[in-house]
């Protein structure tokens, strides 16, 4: 979307449907873009993983948001097999999964820690974001 109209979805969901049942899986986050969709069932709570992880995540996102090249490919391709793994293999507890993504971005987030990206955004729009920065900070 760009800087000025860029679009933000708060998670998303998605439903196979076949012969065999259904399997739901879900990011959580507020960026399903760079998320990892994790497996659900429909009626069950997720747990207190739920909450941590979208706190967790959303510190990889705000440094996206910084930086678009903030994530190397590597990310993306640990994301990918985790979710790969969780369609290949359909569990009645969806819990291991969201865990093993949550370890997924804790190392990520230390990645990202130990060699801030660049701050890309234009000056106005650094200064807008860094107040809801510092909450941010502050809630944690």
């Amino acid at each position: 979307g760009g800087w000025l109209a860029a679009s933000q979805t708060t998670a998303s969901l998605v439903s196979w449907v076949g012969a065999g049942g259904a399997q739901h899986f879900a990011t959580g986050t507020s960026a399903p873009c760079l998320s990892a969709f994790k497996p659900v069932r429909v009626g069950a709570p997720i747990g207190v993983e739920s909450a941590a992880l979208w706190r967790a995540f959303e510190g990889i996102h705000r440094r996206a948001m910084r930086s678009p090249d903030a994530l190397p490919r590597a990310w993306f391709d640990e994301r990918d097999a985790l979710e790969s793994a969780a369609l290949a293999a359909p569990s009645a507890d969806p819990a291991p999964h969201w865990r093993a993504v949550g370890a997924l971005v804790g190392r990520w987030n230390a990645t990202l820690d130990a060699t801030p990206p660049r701050d890309a955004r234009p000056a106005w729009l650094r200064r807008w974001w860094a107040p809801r920065d510092e909450e941010f900070g502050r809630e944690g």
